[in-house]
Formats: structure tokens, C-alpha cells, sequence
């Protein structure tokens, strides 16, 4: 095998490995941005009236920029803020 084969299959290699070793961190850490200002507001006020429940603190996570939680419900949209990418099948697998 010829030395220039030999160094761009390794740097093939090494560019898939990295490809996937980022791949599965954005899939167990990535998770949506930031709600919008207007729905924190709306969930603020609904907790204010004692009409939405408490979220608890998103856990670490790496927002990824254009993932959003498509629901207008501002207590759904607070509670998805701290799932990952890996939690998302609950509601994107329901057909």
C-alpha cells in the first residue's frame, strides 16, 4: 500500500472518529437554546398564579443553535429547556 494511501485513510479515520465522538455529545449534552423571552414571562406569570408547576433547573447541556421546543404551552416549553437531545424521542417518536 502506497504511503500517500496509508496517511489519508488514517486521516479518514481520524475525522470520522472525531465526527462521531461529537455526534454522541451533542446527542447525550446538546439540548434546545434558551426559550424566548416571551414565553419565561408567560411561564413567570403562570407560576405567580400559582397555575404552573415548578421546573427544576436545567441540568448542564450544550444548546444547539435552531432547536426549539415547538410547543406554544410555556410550562412544556420551561420543562423541555433542560433535555437533551437524547430525551426528545419521548415526544418526536409519537407519529
Amino acid at each position: 500500500m502506497g504511503r500517500k494511501l496509508k496517511n489519508a485513510l488514517i486521516g479518514l479515520g481520524v475525522t470520522v472518529a472525531v465526527l462521531a465522538a461529537v455526534a454522541a455529545t451533542l446527542y447525550f449534552f446538546g439540548g434546545m437554546e434558551t426559550p424566548p423571552p416571551e414565553i419565561r414571562a408567560a411561564y413567570q406569570q403562570l407560576r405567580a398564579a400559582g397555575q404552573a408547576p415548578a421546573v427544576t433547573p436545567a441540568r448542564f447541556h450544550i444548546p444547539i443553535p435552531g432547536c426549539r421546543c415547538h410547543s406554544t404551552d410555556p410550562v412544556l416549553t420551561m420543562q423541555h429547556a433542560g433535555r437533551t437531545i437524547a430525551q426528545c424521542s419521548s415526544c418526536h417518536s409519537r407519529g
